[in-house]
């Protein structure tokens, strides 16, 4: 009984899966000649990272894409395509249609060239935030059955870190209280140049002021004066505090 139970679960997947995937053909080929259905944004990394870091940073590339395919179930079923398509096609659209096309369905990706440029700079501007300042982002299409898959290749380049870190050293009482503080510091020299990080560190100067009476403290007033020059892919930062 159990294994006539598993076997009709297994028919009905495998049944499922082939009409998922005839469908999501469907819908496909039935986009006008000069449209292209996106089903996959490839990230490839040039270099030779740790796996934990080359994982963070594909997640991270995948969620900065413009475009992504539509949502799949399980990883493979477009079921929200599915309901769009279903729905949209037919001469007539009732309210019960549209109702489905906006709340439950997707409405198919069509691959566009712009949303992949711009894709390209949001993906180098997440790369030089992370501390890879030369960082090479380029793309490549392949369509095949009206259907495409976008790879974006990353070339990182070096990764800079952080050197010297320098905490104002003004004489007013709130350049004192930033020094007396920067024992519980977010920054420490060696580790990765990350814009998050520096940002952070103005958060909880803002905060340990605002606690010791400067209740109007905003973490705009805090500036870094970034400096390069020393080489060796590291970077010196110099916290300005603008009264």
């Amino acid at each position: 009984m159990q294994r006539t139970a598993y076997s009709a679960f297994i028919y009905l997947t495998v049944l499922g899966l082939l009409l998922f995937s005839l469908d999501s053909c469907k819908v496909a080929k039935n986009l006008p000649p000069d449209q292209k259905l996106l089903v996959k944004n490839k990230i490839v990394i040039k270099s030779k990272l740790p796996l934990n870091e080359r994982d963070k940073i594909k997640a991270d590339l995948g969620n900065v894409a413009v475009q992504k395919p539509n949502r799949r179930f399980l990883g493979f079923l477009p079921f929200r395509m599915w309901f769009y398509y279903s729905a949209a096609k037919g001469k007539k659209i009732t309210k019960f249609k549209q109702w489905i096309m906006d709340k439950v369905g997707e409405k198919p990706v069509v691959i566009d060239s712009s949303s992949t440029e711009r894709s390209k700079v949001l993906m180098a501007n997440y790369l030089f935030n992370y501390g890879y300042f030369y960082a090479d982002v380029t793309d490549s299409t392949v369509v095949k059955n009206k259907k495409a898959v976008t790879t974006y290749t990353i070339t990182p380049g070096p990764l800079w870190h952080l050197g010297k870190i320098t905490f104002p050293q003004g004489n007013t009482s709130a350049d004192s209280l930033i020094r007396q503080s920067n024992k519980n510091t977010l920054l420490k020299t060696g580790d990765r140049v990350d814009m998050a990080m520096l940002r952070s560190e103005r958060v909880r100067i803002e905060d340990t002021l605002r606690n010791n009476g400067y209740y109007f403290f905003n973490r705009e007033y805090i500036t870094y004066e970034l400096d390069t020059s020393g080489g060796k892919q590291t970077m010196n930062a110099k916290m300005v505090l603008n009264q």
